[in-house]
């Protein structure tokens, strides 16, 4: 199988520049050696199952960002499956461009990228400064309770609106992000985090539990005339991993 996967893989290569290849792997089983010509017409339609996905990411990337093929002023590719004539067709009616620019190795470009986005990414290392521009997959939805579940009654007539519902980041923000957001709140309180694909299809991503607001809100201050309701502040970050994670949490008390 090794053999013929590398057999293979020359073969595509060869059709990459030439319309016919002979194909000759000498002794594939005992006494057997697989030999025929195959033509690039045959090797595309054989592929078709592959080749048929190649205009997905560029729809997707209209669909998420708005833009059309109008929009593009060029278009750059990289990677050896690029070699493939047919490849660069797709590629070509996909974004409506007569001309696909080469100006990178193609062997090279996505590793010696990935190595300085990680390197970026780390305070171990010193590079150039590398952008990456990458935005989530999903939307993130946040659903905020008390931590403790609570009578109807006393969720009414509260002033304070206990339970929160809402998109904290959406497909068209970028990983690397935070944000902050306010409220008044004195229970302790339970943080689910949704993933909400475009489909309309969620997944429950994590919980976060935030349990020293009560003790907050009872103390000697909180509890004098004339003090107000714990205002909480939590700043979230969206890693380049997908994570949404808390990084930190205020509560202030102000005496009027």
């Amino acid at each position: 199988m090794k053999r013929l996967t590398k057999e293979a893989t020359k073969i595509k290569d060869v059709l990459s520049s030439n319309k016919i290849a002979d194909v000759k792997v000498p002794e594939l089983l005992d006494y057997v050696t697989l030999k025929f010509q195959l033509h690039r017409s045959a090797f595309e339609e054989r592929s078709e199952h592959i080749l048929s996905k190649i205009d997905k990411p560029v729809k997707e990337l209209f669909e998420k960002t708005g833009l059309t093929a109008e929009d593009i002023d060029q278009v750059e590719i990289l990677g050896g499956g690029l070699r493939v004539p047919r490849v660069h067709e797709l590629i070509k009616e996909a974004t409506g461009k007569s001309e696909l620019m080469v100006h990178l190795n193609g062997d090279e470009a996505m590793s010696f990228g990935s190595s300085f986005i990680a390197s970026n990414s780390s305070s171990s290392f010193k590079v150039r400064k590398v952008y990456l521009t990458h935005h989530p997959s999903f939307d993130y939805r946040v659903e905020i309770t008390p931590l403790v579940e609570m009578e109807e009654t006393d969720l009414e007539d509260s002033e304070i609106t206990y339970k929160k519902d809402f998109t904290l980041f959406k497909q068209s923000d970028y990983l690397g992000f935070k944000k902050t957001i306010s409220m008044s709140y004195d229970r302790n309180m339970l943080i689910k985090v949704f993933a909400v694909w475009s489909c309309g299809h969620e997944e429950h991503l994590a919980d976060y539990t935030l349990d020293g607001i009560e003790k907050i809100a009872t103390n000697e201050i909180a509890l004098k005339e004339g003090s107000t309701k714990p205002k909480l502040t939590l700043s979230f970050e969206l890693s380049r991993s997908h994570i949404l994670k808390i990084t930190k949490a205020d509560a202030k008390i102000d005496e009027l």
